[in-house]
């Protein structure tokens, strides 16, 4: 029984010492664990949520999400017309912006495409 209250108390600092959300104007940035190195980014909008995932790792002793792309991405709930390069964008920006204010690194890959 001790050992649960330690666990809970060590979570609770944890989560009071490490935030994971940012609120720019007009849109939110979270991100939460997921299963070992696998996290889940989400881009909040007019309450339209897009969930990105995402490989946590340590690059040069920092914090690092590289997160993934789909080649279409739709903003709920219009899953009819794909957002344009420009409005992905924006939104990646955005998620850099967050994160940054969050102390975390992040990088793109965009599933199919290919860059060299």
């Amino acid at each position: 029984m001790a050992l649960a209250g330690v666990i809970c108390s060590l979570m609770l600092y944890w989560k009071l010492t490490h935030p994971n959300t940012w609120k720019g104007e007009g849109y939110k940035i979270t991100f939460e664990w997921a299963a070992r190195e696998l996290y889940w980014v989400e881009y909040e909008e007019s309450g339209r949520i897009l969930a990105f995932e995402a490989a946590w790792g340590v690059v040069e002793k920092r914090p690092h999400l590289s997160i993934q792309i789909e080649e279409k991405v739709y903003l709920p709930p219009d899953y009819a017309t794909p957002l344009s390069e420009d409005e992905i964008t924006k939104i990646q920006q955005r998620i850099t912006d967050g994160l940054k204010h969050l102390k975390v690194d992040c990088s793109f890959m965009r599933l199919g495409h290919t860059s060299f």
